[in-house]
């Protein structure tokens, strides 16, 4: 007893004899705050930051990444420091931790190293030890009062985590970063600083949270501002563009193919066979084939004096019939058939040579998407679904890289995404092989085309969002035979939305909360805009946000926005965006069903029978429990009659220029919208109209004829998907010119 009453004592003592911490500022205008980081062999940070487009971001040694890294993050911090407080940046010196000032107050980078702050270390390494997650983006933000010695240690799992955390800290303190552009941030003002007792573990709700772009389809690469607006958003996957490389991975940012056809980029029917044949004579420049002799070889058919590989090996190329014969490979069809081991062989080391020595060596992440068709041989159909397909190929993709990294030909992780759309939602129906490498792999559900008048998981959406909901389920059951990662990937702008000003705040706000919750890990949407991004500066700013945070309150998000963004015409904004993202919730219905339905079939309805016809969301004649579309339409047009009579309120407001240009940006995409909805309109009152009400009809086929005519001369402000003109970009010119063309004049 009296040995435990000396213990209790003595621990009484110790933690009596604790420093307390005290209420301190940690600058202010007339006080110096220093921060410390480790600079490595680098003369001054500005030269460390600036290393960025110099240093090997994909070699095995990531010293020199993180001292780069934490230098942008200093720079950062001091940067916003000095605006926060109307001081010089001299007043907040940055230095190593071999240069630490003798007292004063501290922000350091990384857990603290210097002998004279060991106490701090010793706590910081404490706090750490609470947390089981290896979450490597896991940062903490941890306040210390010494006698010499006050301020913050900004500490994570990788340097990724403390330049996060220098923006989590900025964000706290007020400042936002809500558009890519040198106006497009707000930034608070305080006299001072004051800090206690400041103890934070912040995680991410996603590890991966991005937009995935097509490299196909961007004409430009992302610009400083819109790389660096990622990274103070948290954002961590973009697409391999092939420039600014140095400046994304600065930012912790991963890297993927920005590619949906990697049959077509990788082994084409047509390409040159890249072996030396042993029956072919003109081949002896290239490596010793590794393959068999194919039982099916005939030698150079086409007489081109190359050997290309459907003349090599044409078993190994899919087919889509239902037979066994390879020997026929249809033009253009380039899937390889999963039964041919050889074949996957070919298929996945092409993936690791273009990694290591071709235009993939900055690439990260490699993406599988699920083609159209796979091959519909005998074995193929056997092989399971289309999920099991993709998995099958992303097993043996996993085991080529594993293969490099033990020869070290390969000298950085690469990880493996799968990207299931359409028929591969379908959850896998075979067991996965013990050793798929899951920690190394993810897998994307496509949930395009989706309904953004309810919610993804929503029981009333009867006609489209109801079987992604399915399935999404079904991949996270308990009765799951996949048990990887499962991330999310939206269709914010789509293609097929024709740049319409599409806005998606009401739904994101309660989908991707639901996300979170469900245990998705991972998310991206199509196609962001890099530049001039209108409404959809909204929609970027609040993904960015609640992809980090899905929590966040989004009304106050929302409010932030409007109030920092459009000062003094706030409210009219955000009424605006509110009709404009209620007339164009529907916009699946009639930019994706309507012109995939036939034109006979619709034709043919519209002759027949007396009144209107009921249209549900698939935009198909409806049964009696689907939504009405045909009432969802009339509101949209007249909410885009309301849009406008507050856009020209907006229009005659006196603001600021910054306000005006933004203004002015909306009103170019609403006339845009006016232009579209106005041609659909005309297509729909035609379409869902009998021919008792011929009047209707009529006027219809003679307001389409002045649309059009009227279309073929307008082009859409800021095109990203390659067609500029209206008419061409509304996937129905087409059918439009074929109705004009039938009716009597």
């Amino acid at each position: 007893m009296v040995r435990l009453i000396v213990i209790f004592s003595l621990a009484l003592l110790f933690f009596s004899c604790a420093p307390k911490e005290q209420p301190f500022d940690l600058i202010d205008r007339d006080q110096t705050c220093t921060i410390v980081l480790e600079l490595g062999d680098y003369a001054s940070v500005e030269a460390a930051c600036a290393a960025y487009d110099s240093i090997d971001w994909f070699d095995a040694d990531n010293r020199d990444d993180d001292i780069c890294r934490q230098a942008l993050a200093a720079i950062e911090l001091q940067d916003y420091l000095s605006r926060i407080i109307g001081v010089p940046k001299q007043q907040i010196p940055i230095v190593d931790t071999a240069a630490l000032p003798d007292s004063g107050h501290l922000v350091l980078l990384g857990s603290p190293q210097h002998d004279d702050l060991s106490s701090v270390r010793r706590q910081i390494k404490r706090a750490w030890r609470k947390h089981k997650s290896a979450n490597d983006q896991a940062l903490r933000i941890d306040s210390f009062y010494r006698h010499n010695y006050q301020g913050l240690v900004l500490s994570g799992r990788s340097s990724v985590a403390i330049l996060y955390a220098v923006y989590e800290l900025l964000n706290r303190w007020g400042v936002r970063w809500y558009a890519p552009d040198k106006n497009g941030e707000y930034v608070p003002h305080y006299a001072k600083i004051g800090i206690h007792n400041m103890h934070l573990y912040v995680e991410p709700s996603f590890r991966i949270r991005g937009f995935w772009m097509d490299a196909q389809r961007i004409d430009e690469p992302a610009d400083s501002l819109f790389i660096s607006w990622m990274g103070r958003n948290h954002l961590n996957l973009f697409s391999n563009l092939q420039d600014n490389i140095g400046a994304l991975k600065q930012r912790g940012v991963l890297l993927n193919t920005g590619r949906t056809d990697v049959f077509l980029t990788l082994l084409r029917p047509e390409y040159q066979y890249r072996y030396n044949h042993p029956t072919f004579q003109g081949d002896e420049q290239y490596p010793m084939d590794p393959y068999i002799i194919s039982e099916y070889f005939k030698g150079d058919t086409n007489r081109d004096d190359k050997l290309s590989y459907t003349e090599a090996h044409p078993e190994w190329f899919g087919i889509e019939a239902d037979t066994s014969d390879h020997r026929r490979v249809a033009a253009g069809f380039s899937h390889i058939c999963l039964s041919q081991p050889e074949a996957i062989r070919e298929f996945v080391q092409t993936i690791v040579d273009k990694l290591c020595y071709g235009d993939w060596q900055t690439c990260d992440i490699i993406d599988l998407w699920t083609p159209e068709i796979w091959c519909t041989c005998e074995h193929c159909q056997r092989m399971g679904n289309d999920s099991d397909k993709l998995l099958y190929l992303m097993y043996h993709l996993n085991r080529a890289l594993a293969a490099a990294r033990k020869k070290e030909t390969l000298q950085r992780r690469v990880f493996v995404h799968g990207y299931a759309q359409n028929s591969a939602l379908d959850p896998p129906s075979i067991a996965l092989p013990k050793d798929f490498a899951t920690a190394n792999s993810a897998l994307f559900l496509f949930t395009g085309p989706r309904c953004f008048n309810h919610c993804i998981i929503d029981a009333k959406c009867i006609d489209i969002n109801i079987w992604f909901a399915k399935n999404l389920w079904s991949w996270l059951g308990k009765k799951k035979l996949y048990d990887g990662d499962i991330y999310i990937a939206e269709n914010y702008n789509a293609s097929y939305f024709h740049n319409l000003p599409t806005l998606h705040s009401t739904v994101m706000s309660i989908d991707i909360q639901d996300f979170a919750e469900l245990g998705v890990r991972g998310i991206n949407f199509q196609h962001v805009r890099l530049r001039k991004g209108g409404v959809q500066v909204l929609t970027n700013y609040q993904f960015a946000r609640q992809a980090w945070d899905a929590h966040v309150p989004t009304d106050t998000l929302k409010q932030e926005f409007f109030t920092l963004l459009y000062p003094a015409v706030s409210k009219t904004v955000a009424d605006y965006m509110e009709r404009l993202e209620l007339a164009l919730s529907t916009i699946t219905t009639w930019c994706y069903y309507l012109p995939q339905r036939d034109y006979a079939s619709l034709k043919g309805a519209a002759s027949t029978g007396s009144g209107l016809i009921k249209m549900n969301e698939r935009f198909v004649e409806r049964t009696s429990d689907a939504i009405d579309f045909n009432s969802l339409w009339e509101n949209t047009y007249h909410l885009i009659f309301e849009a406008r009579f507050l856009m020209d309120e907006l229009l005659a407001e006196n603001v600021t220029e910054d306000v005006r240009r933004r203004i002015e940006e909306l009103d170019e995409e609403l006339q845009y919208a006016e232009r579209m909805i106005h041609l659909y309109d005309n297509v729909i009152s035609y379409f869902t109209r009998r021919p008792d009400e011929k009047y209707i009809k009529d006027e219809a086929i003679y307001r389409l004829n002045e649309n059009m005519r009227r279309l073929r001369h307008y082009e859409i402000p800021e095109p990203m998907f390659g067609e500029a003109n209206v008419l061409a970009a509304s996937g129905i010119q087409d059918m439009l010119e074929r109705l004009i063309e039938e009716e009597p004049k």
